[in-house]
């Protein structure tokens, strides 16, 4: 794992692209010993398959708040989101689906599924709170 963060500033950021299974749960562990933070985990459901999920990321899930980190799930499909993410989600954004069960599962959270179905491209249709704070062009 490659770690080149900016230690210099108050705030910085640190992107890590993990290679295996190892990295991954190093990375999460290390992340423990940070405060005030926002995770961003792209292809959530690689890390969270329903056969074999990350333990470490399903302690954040639940538990993330007891560590003042904040999570950012990204997935290709609505379906592929893990159970615990959505009941601890604040806010789920989704942008233009067109396959049925991904319409449902957004149905089942709340959403319009004709309003996600017709999405123009770069905008979002939205369940919960706003904190991007330009809800709709992205």
């Amino acid at each position: 794992m490659e770690l080149i963060p900016e230690w210099e500033r108050t705030r910085f950021s640190l992107t890590c692209r993990f290679t295996n299974d190892n990295d991954v749960e190093s990375g999460l562990k290390f992340t423990r010993s940070l405060t005030d933070i926002l995770l961003v985990i792209e292809e959530t459901e690689i890390y969270l398959n329903p056969r074999n999920p990350n333990r470490d990321l399903v302690e954040y899930i639940r538990y993330g708040r007891h560590y003042d980190v904040s999570l950012l799930c990204v997935a290709r499909r609505s379906m592929e989101f893990n159970i615990d993410l959505r009941a601890q989600a604040s806010s789920i954004y989704s942008f233009r689906q067109i396959e049925e069960r991904d319409l449902q599962v957004l149905a089942d959270y709340g959403f319009n599924p004709d309003e996600v179905r017709n999405l123009q491209p770069h905008t979002t249709a939205l369940i919960g709170e706003d904190f991007l704070g330009n809800h709709g062009e992205h």
